[in-house]
């Protein structure tokens, strides 16, 4: 959630237009996509010299328009973003990419973990191309031991670190996934997604020993606590481990090296956003715009997070994110997508429970923070989190729902306001 909102925010500051040379006279097709990196002027001089080379081959276009702009207000007539908004688009909007898949010789559905394909349907049919995946991991100056890293290695890693610096060695740059992963990690797991409805736990003794280590880390200085549920933080890389999305946008960091987090011996849990195209019901040519997200799928210079498909690991920038020597964490990864054993902390795999979690955010700021009781504030979080599951759980599946996006969502702000009538500080961050 904060991370789509900070991707806004900072997209809505560069709206910006950059033609490609044009070929011929016609009408410029429209390509959007949305940039938000450190690097971005560069990044979209190497956009435009993949949009040109693209023009030159294809039989249809001969220019290109890119338009660097997440709001679409400009009607592109095909688009790329970063994160998947499947759950609240409007489908009459859109163009199912389902019968180009199916027409197209070189898709294999079998060369995509299928957790991803699995994203980007609703009711079974897929509407966006899976273009790259960003797992959240954790940013080291170094290799950390791959798959093998436990989280008692990150313990000790974090002790070693602080004897040598004055700042906390350990930062969440995506707070509120992060917090959530970084519990698992250490054995916590507040919400179940393997079950159904989703098993809310946030005050059982494995939960407990979870929260009480991340608490040791913030009171011994290992770790910085920003307030979860505050829009106030600080985005300085001054620490040397980080907890963040496993992109490309990572200029100014001291930690440059994207690795997994430590494998937890409860369950495997996994945090993800994917990268997708889409096809607007008013482009000019859906058939160009499908030849050009799967030409953009294959370029792995310009996608902000890693290449999404098996047959990838350990190419391209891959390889320069993660280390030449460590293609089998990408395979590893894309295993435990598949798993049944996996818990998936985001994408939540029904949207009707993502908002359970935020109670628990509450009481750990009310916590950490503002000094409150740790056992009550969890307990009183828990009673309301699965308060709120039950009330979701009625709400009809999104899959077979006809409601709209904004009628969607109220009925889920509906349910969190039936169980707690201050659910402000939830939902509109402080700061």
């Amino acid at each position: 959630m904060a991370r789509l909102f900070y991707a806004c925010v900072l997209a809505s500051l560069f709206t910006l237009f950059t033609a490609v040379q044009p070929v011929s006279m016609q009408d410029d097709f429209t390509f959007a996509v949305n940039v938000y990196r450190s690097d971005q002027f560069v990044v979209e001089k190497r956009w435009n010299q993949l949009l040109t080379d693209f023009a030159q081959k294809d039989p249809d276009l001969t220019s290109i328009t890119l338009a660097v702009n997440t709001a679409r207000a400009n009607n592109p007539d095909c688009i790329y973003q970063t994160y998947n908004t499947l759950n609240w688009e409007n489908l009459d909007a859109l163009i199912p990419v389902e019968t180009f898949l199916a027409d197209d010789p070189n898709f294999d559905p079998t060369d995509y973990p299928q957790r991803v394909l699995q994203n980007v349907q609703r009711a079974g049919v897929t509407w966006f191309y899976p273009m790259d995946i960003q797992p959240l991991g954790i940013w080291t100056p170094g290799d950390v031991g791959g798959m093998r890293w436990l989280p008692d290695d990150l313990t000790r890693d974090l002790q070693a670190r602080a004897r040598t610096g004055s700042a906390p060695p350990l930062a969440l740059l995506e707070k509120e996934t992060g917090i959530t992963l970084l519990l698992a990690t250490y054995g916590g797991i507040p919400i179940d997604t393997r079950t159904s409805p989703p098993t809310v736990d946030f005050t059982s003794q494995k939960m407990m020993v979870a929260v009480e280590q991340v608490l040791s880390l913030i009171n011994s200085g290992l770790m910085r606590y920003d307030e979860i549920l505050s829009f106030t933080s600080t985005y300085e890389f001054d620490a040397s481990l980080e907890i963040d999305w496993m992109t490309h946008n990572y200029g100014g960091r001291r930690a440059t090296q994207a690795n997994l987090m430590p494998m937890s011996n409860v369950a495997p849990a996994v945090a993800y956003e994917l990268g997708v195209g889409i096809i607007p019901v008013g482009s000019r040519d859906p058939d160009a715009c499908y030849r050009l997200l799967r030409y953009v799928a294959q370029s792995r210079e310009v996608l902000f997070g890693l290449p999404v498909t098996l047959s990838s690991a350990g190419e391209g920038n891959l390889a320069q994110l993660i280390g030449q020597d460590k293609p089998e964490l990408y395979t590893a990864y894309a295993q435990m997508l598949d798993s049944s054993r996996t818990v998936f902390i985001a994408p939540v795999p029904d949207v009707r429970f993502s908002y359970a979690i935020k109670w628990l955010y509450r009481a750990l700021d009310q916590t950490v923070v503002y000094g409150g009781d740790l056992s009550t504030e969890l307990a009183n979080a828990e009673t309301f989190a699965q308060a709120y599951v039950t009330c979701a759980a009625q709400i009809e599946p999104r899959d077979d729902s006809q409601l709209t996006p904004n009628e969607y969502r109220s009925a889920m702000d509906s349910c969190a306001s039936q169980v707690d009538e201050n659910t402000g500080d939830l939902f509109y961050a402080r700061g």
